[in-house]
């Protein structure tokens, strides 16, 4: 029996590679969330936006615009809320 995405826990669905194609430390760790349509993805996005916000606001007010993003598709309502990251 084949067990589904959810059943299976974490293990390995993905190989990263960078856009430019530079080489990827071959001893990473990665994790790849699904921002689009997983909620639970999306409350992982904000968590990390707001520990980085004072060591790097572009990145927490970019992610936290991405989930705003796929939210407000899936609502119709806008719920980006920055929380003064970079105020």
């Amino acid at each position: 029996m084949r067990l589904g995405d959810r059943d299976r826990g974490l293990y390995a669905k993905y190989r990263v590679t960078k856009t430019d194609f530079t080489s990827v430390d071959p001893n990473a760790d990665y994790v790849v969330l699904r921002v689009d349509n997983d909620i639970h993805a999306q409350e992982a996005v904000e968590a990390y936006a707001q520990s980085v916000k004072e060591s790097n606001p572009a990145l927490a007010e970019d992610m936290l615009a991405k989930v705003a993003l796929h939210r407000r598709r899936k609502t119709g309502v806008d719920q980006f809320d920055l929380g003064g990251v970079r105020g």
